[in-house]
């Protein structure tokens, strides 16, 4: 209970942010350290799952102290993503003259990354966005730009034209998302093979020469196969983009 003297001269209104760290026990509360956590849960709870709330139960302390440095969710999913792309930027490879192999190395980079921080692939995928563009203030540095930077930079320097450059991009982000994400929701062909034949059974299988002949292959279809097959793809489409402009009709 409070004594007279101490509700003497307490002030209405917000406490501090030290206050209110302090009183929760949580003193080194901040924003980077909020984000950190953050981004550590996304290794496996979807982005959109990690909330405010569910930073104040993750440090132990009331919504409100997390809101004092994070003010709202946009901030809250544009630092993750800041965080995100500044982890994918230090593993790009640098320049080497090679646009094929420096190409594959940012595949990789980002198939990777998506891998490890599967809440972040599971936003880009239900959201619909790379969310490239983030909420920074003047002194901090947006990852994401500089990623796309990083990686367009390579499709310039080998001659492709602008069109080509963001269509090269493009592919490249968008299989390597749809890949992590295929395995870590478990849909490659080899994550179900035993219940699919289990429910397709011989007798349909027979009943469609066109499945019996490669619906068995399909199933043998596992994540090494699945990310090397579109890998090479991408690739493959990307070296017809460096030699000539694909017409687009409309």
């Amino acid at each position: 209970m409070m004594t007279a003297l101490e509700s003497v001269g307490k002030k209405r209104g917000r406490p501090s942010k030290k206050s209110a760290a302090a009183r929760s026990g949580a003193a080194d509360l901040s924003a980077a350290s909020i984000l950190k956590r953050a981004l550590k849960l996304a290794k496996t709870v979807p982005l959109e799952e990690v909330s405010i709330v569910r930073l104040s139960k993750e440090f132990d302390v009331t919504p409100a102290a997390i809101h004092y440095y994070i003010s709202t969710r946009g901030i809250l999913i544009s630092g993750v993503m800041n965080a995100f792309f500044r982890e994918l930027l230090s593993t790009l490879p640098g320049p080497s003259g090679d646009w094929k192999m420096e190409t594959r190395e940012c595949w990789q980079a980002l198939y990777t990354k998506l891998r490890k921080y599967k809440g972040v692939a599971h936003f880009m995928v239900s959201n619909n966005q790379l969310r490239l563009v983030q909420i920074t203030s003047d002194t901090e540095e947006d990852y994401g730009l500089m990623v796309f930077d990083r990686v367009v930079s390579v499709f310039q320097k080998a001659g492709f034209g602008p069109e080509n450059a963001a269509l090269a991009w493009h592919l490249l982000a968008q299989t390597a998302l749809s890949v992590s994400h295929s395995e870590a929701i478990g849909s490659v062909p080899r994550q179900t093979k035993a219940s699919v034949l289990k429910r397709i059974g011989p007798e349909r299988l027979s009943a469609f020469p066109g499945v019996e002949y490669a619906f068995e292959k399909l199933t043998d279809v596992d994540v090494d196969i699945n990310r090397d097959a579109a890998l090479e793809m991408m690739l493959n489409y990307l070296e017809l983009l460096a030699k000539k402009k694909p017409h687009y009709p409309g």
